[in-house]
C-alpha cells in the first residue's frame, strides 16, 4: 500500500503525507474507488455542469452540454445536496450580474441606474407605467346617472340637439349596470 521510509514508518505515496491515506485500511484504491458512489467522470461531470450553470448556462442546457440526457439531469437534480450547489451557482451568475450593473450605474449609465433602483428599491422607486391598484371603490347609481346626464347635457348645448344623429358612439364605450340602488330601493 505505501512504501517505507527509513525510520520504518510507511508513507502514502497517492498524497505525500506520512502516515495518512484516504484509502481505508485493508482496501487497495482501485478496490475504494469501486466503492464510490460517483465515478472521476461523473464528479468531472458534475464539476462542468455547476461552472456551466455559475456561467449562465440554465441547468437542463447544462445537462446537455456535459453529455446528460434530460432524466440523467432530473435524476442528477433530485440529489439535494447537489440540487443546493445549483442553486449556490445560479447565486453565483447572479451576483456577478448584480456587480456589473452596480458598476455601470456607479459610473453613471442611465439604464444601470434604473434597473438597479427599480429592482433594489422597489418601495421608492416604480416605474409609472405601472398602476398598482389596491382599494375597490364604490359610486352610487345616482351619482353614475347624474354624471351621465350632465355629459349628454353638454355635449347637446356643444353641437345642438338637431346634429345629435350625425354623432356615432365610439366601439369601446364602457357599459355600466347599476347592480342595485339604495338610494332608490
Amino acid at each position: 500500500m505505501g512504501r517505507k521510509r527509513d525510520d520504518g514508518e510507511e508513507e502514502n505515496a497517492d498524497d505525500g503525507f506520512p502516515g495518512f491515506s484516504v484509502v481505508p485500511e485493508g482496501m487497495t484504491p482501485e478496490q475504494y474507488a469501486e466503492t464510490l458512489d460517483v465515478s472521476w467522470a461523473e464528479i468531472t461531470a458534475r464539476e462542468n455542469f455547476l461552472d456551466a450553470v455559475a456561467s449562465g448556462t440554465d441547468p437542463d442546457l447544462a445537462g446537455i452540454e456535459v453529455g446528460w440526457t434530460p432524466y440523467k439531469t432530473k435524476q442528477v437534480m433530485s440529489d439535494k445536496g447537489f440540487a443546493e450547489l445549483v442553486a449556490l451557482a445560479q447565486n453565483a451568475m447572479d451576483l456577478r450580474v448584480s456587480r456589473v450593473v452596480a458598476s455601470k450605474a456607479l459610473a453613471g449609465h442611465e439604464w444601470a441606474v434604473k434597473l438597479w433602483m427599480f429592482n433594489k428599491r422597489p418601495d421608492l422607486f416604480k416605474d409609472v407605467r405601472h398602476i398598482e391598484v389596491k382599494h375597490a371603490m364604490e359610486v352610487p347609481a345616482h351619482v353614475v346617472a347624474a354624471t351621465r346626464d350632465a355629459v349628454r347635457d353638454g355635449v347637446l348645448a356643444a353641437i345642438g340637439a338637431g346634429r345629435l344623429g350625425e354623432i356615432q358612439p365610439p366601439a369601446d364605450i364602457i357599459d355600466a349596470e347599476v347592480i342595485s340602488d339604495e338610494l332608490t330601493d
